[in-house]
């Protein structure tokens, strides 16, 4: 019986998840460098459409023809970001409200730092089990 110690669904899942949690942090990053942008409308992560898609690879991914395009979904290498249109915060056309993008980073930070605490104790575990195979 051979097995697989790291290509396995549980390490799929968590390096989706790093990895999607890092590029929520990408636009997080670059939703509070524009919070005095006239116009700029924040985007998100859909973190869970991009677990799906890091479970799923080679699923058809979804894709626009420009990152421009206002409301659809941007496919970056699996990870789905979508703009908010729906709302404004000032009379500019900004929807960045400072205090919530702080807090999102803030919880996206906790989950990513999770996320990479347990993949490596995955890790650590592998290496103590061939440890002591010797």
């Amino acid at each position: 019986m051979s097995v697989d110690l790291f290509n396995n669904n549980t390490m799929r899942l968590l390096e989706g998840g790093i990895y999607t949690l890092g590029e929520r942090h990408r636009v997080l990053s670059n939703n509070i460098a524009n919070v005095n942008t006239p116009n700029f409308k924040r985007s998100d992560v859909d973190f869970m459409k991009s677990l799906e898609a890091a479970m799923n690879k080679g699923g058809v991914p979804l894709r626009t023809t420009s990152e421009k395009h206002l409301g659809a979904p941007v496919n970056r290498n699996g990870v789905v970001v979508y703009q908010d249109n729906t709302t404004t915060m000032r009379p500019d056309g900004n929807n960045v409200d400072i205090d919530v993008e702080m807090a999102e980073m803030a919880k996206n930070s906790l989950h990513y730092e999770a996320l990479v605490r347990q993949l490596s104790e995955k890790y650590s575990l592998i290496g103590y089990v061939l440890r002591e195979a010797k």
